[in-house]
């Protein structure tokens, strides 16, 4: 947790209840944004929602950002970097 930034189950335990007044039990699922976080972080914050169970809709991220950039910052377009960036998508 870094200063100014609240612990994954609080703002997990905010997240949920205000999704609990807003979003119909109807929905099937709640899909939010990783972008901003790091794939750890991004991991973190769905963990600790999904440990608020049991909730009425699935709850996930959209991991573009989060398992985009670990292969990519291991490529950096070198094709020599090639088995290394799919090692870590693969992770």
């Amino acid at each position: 947790k870094e200063a100014g930034h609240a612990a994954p189950a609080e703002v997990a335990m905010q997240t949920v209840q205000v999704l609990k007044r807003t979003v119909p039990a109807a929905v099937p699922g709640i899909f939010f944004l990783s972008g901003g976080q790091t794939p750890t972080e991004a991991t973190v914050n769905l963990d600790a929602m999904n440990r608020l169970a049991p909730l009425p809709w699935r709850l996930s991220f959209s991991y573009g950002r989060a398992l985009q950039e670990p292969p990519l910052l291991a490529w950096r377009g070198d094709a020599a970097n090639a088995a290394q960036a799919q090692r870590a998508l693969l992770q």
